[in-house]
């Protein structure tokens, strides 16, 4: 992928860096990354917070990072880390009201699918791990501020129509690229690598992950009020009726939260 597209990753955290580093040993415990989170104050309170959130929906409050780790996954904590690293980041003060945006759609797009998985466990009745699914949809569109990133004026051109043949168009690649890009540079699982990078194509993931990239996508073609691939509704074996009532099932959720921060 590199060299393929005009695309700088930005450097992480020293902190997470070593985090991440610690999580990619296979002799590594939860306590020992635990440990090495505790150290900083305020990712320990932010990966609390989003444990805790309406996003995860566990049944008890999690106060110890150790149990955070363990009910998460080492897999889906590289992912929350990742999004806490792009939402601290310091963007362009041009760009700012468009990253705001992006990150309120993705944050919409995870607590929609949370709420929807509360009542209709019939979209993902084989899904292993729910988790990975909420913060797959935490970060599906990241490669949209990463590309901002990198080309501002360009970017805020592109995404205002919001047109994904667009942003081939003037880049020659598109943000899944950018995704698939960050999630084979930083190693994250299957779990959120085919979701994040493949939600405009569901059909074109290996078959365990189906549901998991269909239902992202569905929710997002459904939050920006656009028509979901037949091929998602197909992997998802919904009917005319059932998306019926998840399109107005989600703007009933969406109409009644209140704002969501970033992570």
């Amino acid at each position: 992928m590199e060299g393929k597209i005009d695309i700088k990753l930005p450097a992480l955290r020293p902190v997470i860096q070593k985090i991440l580093a610690i999580i990619d040993n296979p002799n590594a415990s939860a306590y020992l990354v635990a440990t090495e989170i505790s150290q900083d104050p305020a990712l320990t309170a932010k990966i609390l917070g989003i444990v805790n959130s309406p996003f995860y929906g566990f049944p008890q409050r999690i106060s110890s990072l150790s149990h955070a780790v363990v009910v998460l996954g080492m897999g889906v904590l590289k992912g929350i880390l990742i999004a806490i690293h792009f939402s601290d980041e310091k963007y362009d003060p041009n760009i700012m009201p468009f990253i705001l945006t992006l990150w309120q759609h993705q944050t919409d797009c995870s607590y929609a699918i949370s709420e929807i998985l509360s009542f209709y466990n019939k979209l993902l009745k084989d899904a292993k791990n729910s988790p990975a699914i909420i913060t797959a949809a935490l970060l599906h569109d990241i490669g949209k501020a990463i590309i901002a990133q990198n080309h501002p004026k360009r970017a805020l051109s592109v995404y205002k129509a919001n047109d994904l043949e667009a942003e081939k168009e003037v880049f020659s690649f598109t943000h899944e690229d950018v995704n698939l890009y960050l999630c084979e540079k930083w190693m994250l699982p299957d779990a959120l690598k085919y979701p994040i990078s493949f939600h405009h194509r569901p059909e074109e993931v290996p078959e365990i992950f189906w549901k998991e990239t269909a239902l992202i996508h569905l929710v997002d073609a459904i939050i920006n009020e656009k028509k979901p691939k037949q091929e998602a509704i197909d992997i998802l074996q919904i009917s005319n009726k059932e998306l019926e009532e998840i399109e107005n099932r989600i703007t009933n959720i969406l109409s009644t939260k209140l704002t969501m921060k970033r992570p």
